[in-house]
């Protein structure tokens, strides 16, 4: 998170929710006078970067796939299904039996905030079957 937070210097924005996985990432990002591309590719970069420094890497390396996938959110209804999907991808992926176990997401922010409440997730989520922005 302190990439996307140093991003956030050059290229402003609002991360509304995410969840990071051990082999991919999910995030509802907003951005302020600039565009998704630039905020994934510099935290891409960045990264990268910090990554190699921190195991102290020289040669070249490639960690992130080269194309991402994006959804413009159309209304609330579909704000709140991208909001349940991301906090239920560690359930779905089998990293963990409960949401809130997860320690890699906003899900437990959400409850502070009564967005949800415990238990929630503990079962497959209907209105998000079928969703795949993977």
């Amino acid at each position: 998170m302190d990439t996307l937070s140093g991003v956030g210097e050059f290229h402003p924005h609002r991360l509304h929710a995410y969840v990071i996985l051990p082999d991919h990432f999910h995030f509802l990002i907003e951005p302020f006078d600039c565009t998704l591309s630039k905020i994934i590719q510099s935290l891409r970069r960045n990264f990268a970067l910090n990554y190699k420094r921190h195991y102290r890497i020289q040669e070249n390396l490639t960690l992130a796939q080269h194309r991402f996938y994006d959804h413009v959110i159309r209304n609330e209804r579909d704000l709140a299904k991208h909001f349940d999907y991301i906090h239920y991808n560690p359930v779905k992926h089998g990293l963990t039996r409960k949401p809130e176990e997860w320690p890699h997401s906003s899900y437990r922010d959400f409850i502070l905030k009564g967005h949800y409440e415990i238990g929630w997730g503990w079962m497959e989520i209907p209105g998000i079957r079928g969703m795949n922005p993977e």
